[in-house]
């Protein structure tokens, strides 16, 4: 799966940018600050519906421009078939559309896929279990297509259970009225809480042995890698769905009071923890900075490598700076992987030097300055 050609307006600080992107390795340089991210955001836009930054969809739009709307459109192929992709945003308005035909965020992770390597992803392992939990979601995501409605439909039933919760612990819904409503809307959320669950853990399954396989050969380093996959305190890795309701069922008869009183949910998907263990230990305290960073590299690569053991296409590989922050066996490892992987990638740098290292073959450099690309056609 390959961008051919995206073109981009007032998005960010570009006012219009038009590349025509090269089918291996695209190489995107310049200081910081110059836009390179927002290169990469776009693209993300474009496959996935959604951006990987934080913030209102307003600081989208480079409100600079005469004309505030922002267009985002590209050429996608994929095995043959070629689809034009247009994302729209007008007054807060976002319109998806693929062949000129509007679309949906469902259909586009459907058709395509995109894969994030960032210093903040990098960080999943030292940072608090929401950040491991939104690594594992976007992974789950990006190898099964259609979960994505699934993930949408767990947080809506987690908002109307919650929205009760809060209005019995609030005192602006009786406890006789509340409960009953809370009853009714326990089997709905608890059915979508248990098949969030088997979805991350069917996924752990499959790549874990391949990511411990990754680990070692990129570090160097004999000591197993393993992980955890904690809820309520227990390991929850080997149990099946029927072993995850029960254990779900007796968590909320425990905690049915506790529930009540803290106005929230505290029981399911959005409160467990994925904890990587090498040798045994857990990472988080006994692995140094540059360890952590090759665990989570080694948890994408293998998602990559699955991806196309699945579906026979690699998704397009996106990585933002995340070379410096890799230890020099690490950062070795990772671009022997690019340079024998079939894979469209962009990466941003800092770096000058860093085409010396990538493979000649299909590598294009670019220079990004002040929102401008100079596609120099620097071809190496």
């Amino acid at each position: 799966m390959q961008i051919k050609r995206i073109e981009i307006s007032n998005f960010r600080n570009f006012c219009f940018i038009e590349i025509g992107l090269g089918a291996r390795i695209n190489l995107i340089l310049g200081q910081n600050g110059q836009g390179k991210t927002n290169l990469l955001e776009s693209v993300y836009l474009l496959t996935t519906g959604t951006s990987f930054r934080y913030g209102d969809v307003e600081s989208y739009i480079n409100f600079t421009q005469p004309d505030p709307r922002l267009l985002i459109r590209g050429t996608l192929e994929r095995q043959g078939l070629v689809s034009d992709v247009r994302y729209s945003l007008t007054n807060r308005t976002r319109t998806i559309e693929i062949n000129g035909k509007k679309s949906t965020t469902t259909k586009l992770t459907e058709l395509f896929s995109t894969v994030l390597f960032s210093p903040e992803s990098l960080m999943s392992i030292k940072g608090p279990p929401e950040q491991r939990r939104e690594l594992l979601d976007e992974m789950v995501i990006s190898i099964n297509q259609g979960s994505r409605t699934l993930f949408t439909q767990f947080r809506r039933a987690l908002r109307s259970r919650n929205r009760i919760l809060s209005a019995i612990a609030q005192g602006e819904m009786s406890r006789n009225l509340g409960v009953p409503v809370l009853e009714s809307l326990n089997p709905t959320y608890f059915d979508l809480a248990v098949k969030i669950t088997m979805s991350r853990l069917s996924l752990l399954r499959k790549i874990m042995p391949l990511a411990a396989e990754i680990f070692s050969s990129i570090t160097r380093n004999a000591t197993p890698l393993s992980l955890e996959y904690v809820a309520s305190g227990n390991s929850f890795l080997k149990k099946e769905l029927t072993d995850i309701y029960d254990a779900m069922h007796k968590r909320k008869i425990e905690l049915f009071e506790s529930e009540l009183s803290a106005g929230t949910t505290i029981i399911g998907p959005q409160k467990h923890d994925i904890q990587f263990r090498y040798g045994g230990k857990d990472s988080r305290i006994y692995c140094s900075q540059g360890q952590q960073r090759a665990i989570i590299l080694s948890l994408k690569i293998a998602q990559i490598r699955y991806h196309y053991e699945l579906y026979k296409f690699f998704p397009i590989l996106l990585l933002d700076d995340v070379m410096s922050e890799l230890d020099p066996e690490v950062r070795k490892g990772l671009i022997t992987f690019l340079n024998e992987t079939d894979a469209q990638t962009l990466i941003t740098t800092t770096d000058v030097n860093l085409h010396e290292e990538l493979s000649g073959k299909g590598l294009v450099l670019y220079s990004m300055f002040n929102g401008k690309i100079d596609p120099g056609s620097a071809k190496i």
